[in-house]
């Protein structure tokens, strides 16, 4: 009877750690969350690049590895175009943000750290990892 009790105490212990832990994170993450504008600069990397006033919209996602998704937009001509949505990691211990992605022949990866309300980061392109834009941003 004594060791029923207490494996049922060491369950509902350990339930409202996860619990805890689970809370901390979606506070965490909703920091992320909202609107972000700014720049996205070309480096001179890809001639065919064009610097662009940038809008991106980050958003929950359910995905344990990926907790949040990130539309990212450009304005052009007042319109906000959608370039793409992507997941993203997040290491909220080191405020980073990363999502490695391949689109045909494209593979890169986006990465992101932030501070507050500014969020900065980079696209760099495999194999060599150049760096093709450099995205700074602030919290609407």
């Amino acid at each position: 009877m004594m060791r029923t009790a207490r494996l049922y105490l060491l369950l509902l212990l350990c339930a409202l750690a996860w619990a805890a832990v689970a809370a901390e994170r979606d506070d965490r993450r909703s920091l992320l969350l909202g609107v972000w504008t700014g720049s996205s600069m070309c480096t001179d990397v890809r001639p065919a690049c064009r610097n662009e006033e940038a809008l991106y919209r980050i958003m929950p996602s359910d995905d344990r590895d990926a907790p949040v998704r990130i539309s990212m937009a450009k304005i052009v001509d007042g319109k906000e175009v959608v370039m793409g949505i992507l997941p993203f990691r997040v290491d909220f211990v080191h405020r980073t943000l990363s999502s490695e992605f391949t689109r045909g022949s494209i593979h890169g990866i986006w990465s992101f750290a932030w501070t507050g309300t500014q969020l900065t980061g980079t696209l760099k392109l495999f194999p060599n990892g150049e760096v093709i834009r450099n995205v700074k941003l602030h919290k609407q």
